[in-house]
């Protein structure tokens, strides 16, 4: 399946479906702020820092954690569902292309990044295979963009 994730001046980000419904969105406090609102239908998931280097992070609904992220040796994150599914996301040789692996290094979504000069902002193209349901998961694919994201503002900021 493709998506699409349109952003605007990097502080917020819809997530639409190829037909144009949109799934949610990311809402930045500022531009590239560590802590975000993911906002899937009604819910609404606080992401943050949970360290005091931007190296883990956890996603939170109603103080109860449903994702963990953390930065690997490699600087790609490992996501840690709270189901108990793993997943490795990692940028390609291209820096604007990413990926998501499962723990199995099956690739299941495959990013875009196109900085969008006029909204001063980046949009995502998103393709997921479809034999892996998880791929399609709104919450799922909201934490990519904040991946992504986090990925360009370490590069920017010297990180890397």
């Amino acid at each position: 399946m493709r998506y699409l994730a349109k952003g605007e001046h990097n502080r917020h980000f819809e997530l639409f479906t190829e037909d144009g419904r949109s799934l949610g969105r990311v809402d930045y406090d500022g531009w590239f702020s560590v802590h975000v609102n993911l906002v899937v239908r009604d819910d609404v998931y606080q992401l943050g820092a949970s360290n005091f280097w931007n190296t883990s992070f956890q996603v939170v609904k109603n103080d109860t954690t449903v994702a963990e992220l953390k930065v690997n040796w490699w600087n790609n994150l490992v996501i840690e569902m709270a189901g108990g599914s793993t997943y490795l996301f990692k940028h390609d040789f291209w820096p604007h292309k990413y990926t998501l692996y499962t723990e199995h290094e099956k690739p299941i979504v495959r990013l875009e990044q196109d900085f969008v000069l006029s909204k001063f902002s980046f949009n995502y193209e998103m393709e997921t295979d479809d034999n892996y349901n998880e791929a399609n998961n709104p919450l799922l694919l909201l934490i990519l963009i904040y991946c992504c994201n986090h990925r360009h503002g370490r590069i920017a900021t010297g990180g890397v």
